[in-house]
């Protein structure tokens, strides 16, 4: 029974793909249309008539045209330069700023008038108490008697 329930929906989903096959030859541009609302689920607006422009119509450009083109072209470059030029100098005055204050010394508090900070005193290390020191040390270790073992003969 289970075999037979398959090869049923198995049929029904080849003649469901075969049908959609056909369909989708016949009408290519039908798909595409309602393949947004598909995907979307949102249905497009109606509309309306677009109105012939300068980049829509069949004539050639005028020369008018063209310069007004290139004019914009122009003041667009200038603009576009200016905001890099100081982006540039922004960016080189930070790394100054940052070089600067690497290379400073750190800033010290402020004291209140009045009141006076005293130096730190740096700590005196004690002498050694040996009286001759090292130099003395090494003479004695090479002039060392040690006593030998007495011998039996």
């Amino acid at each position: 029974m289970n075999s037979s329930i398959k090869s049923k929906v198995a049929g029904q989903a080849g003649n469901v793909i075969q049908q959609a096959a056909r369909q989708g030859a016949q009408e290519p541009w039908e798909i595409l249309k309602t393949g947004a609302t598909q995907v979307t689920g949102v249905e497009k607006p109606a509309t309306q008539p677009a109105q012939p422009g300068p980049s829509q119509t069949n004539a050639a450009p005028t020369a008018q045209d063209i310069e007004t083109l290139r004019r914009q072209d122009q003041v667009r470059s200038v603009e576009q330069r200016q905001k890099l030029v100081g982006e540039i100098k922004q960016i080189s005055e930070r790394k100054r700023q940052a070089d600067i204050a690497r290379l400073a010394p750190p800033a010290q508090p402020e004291q209140p008038e009045g009141q006076v900070i005293k130096p730190v005193r740096e700590p005196i290390l004690k002498r050694s108490r040996r009286l001759f020191g090292f130099k003395a040390e090494v003479k004695r270790k090479q002039t060392r008697v040690e006593n030998l073992p007495p011998t039996t003969t």
